[in-house]
């Protein structure tokens, strides 16, 4: 960030220390980071023009769910929904019970999509030795139930 305001040539309207430990300029109307309305200068006074300098906020997408699942309903309507999600499933043929490769017509390159879906939806890695065996919903939920410690 301070190369990036330095090669703006802000340095002029920013004190060196606070170069150094900037994060975030902005003067609360804009999106972007670097907000040019905040480097006006307003010197009234004969003193240096330091932008305005806010804390940094960083917000992460919430999540509408637990991350730890605690039912096996839950489990399964989540994994369901990143199989409806997918795009080279069609849902008219998605089951409980429809094998990844046989029934829906994936390829091994898919399934490994879809259980890094699973991960990323769940927090929780899933080993390639496991991965390899997880070939219907089923497994998948079953699985899940199993390492979440949810009863079936």
């Amino acid at each position: 960030m301070a190369y990036f305001a330095k090669s703006l040539n802000l340095s002029r309207f920013i004190s060196r220390q606070s170069l150094q430990r900037i994060s975030m300029i902005n003067c609360g109307r804009c999106f972007s980071n670097i907000c040019m309305r905040s480097l006006q200068p307003n010197n009234t006074e004969n003193k240096p023009n330091y932008a305005k300098i806010q804390t940094p906020v960083f917000s992460m997408p919430k999540r509408l769910m637990s991350l730890d699942p605690s039912t096996i309903n839950e489990i399964s309507h989540r994994v369901m929904d990143i199989l409806k999600l997918y795009d080279k499933i069609e849902e008219s043929k998605l089951q409980l019970g429809s094998h990844f490769m046989n029934d829906l017509g994936l390829d091994s390159l898919d399934h490994v999509e879809i259980v890094m879906a699973v991960e990323n939806e769940f927090g929780h890695h899933i080993p390639d030795i496991d991965a390899e065996k997880l070939l219907t919903p089923q497994e998948l939920i079953d699985y899940l139930a199993d390492k979440f410690d949810v009863a079936v």
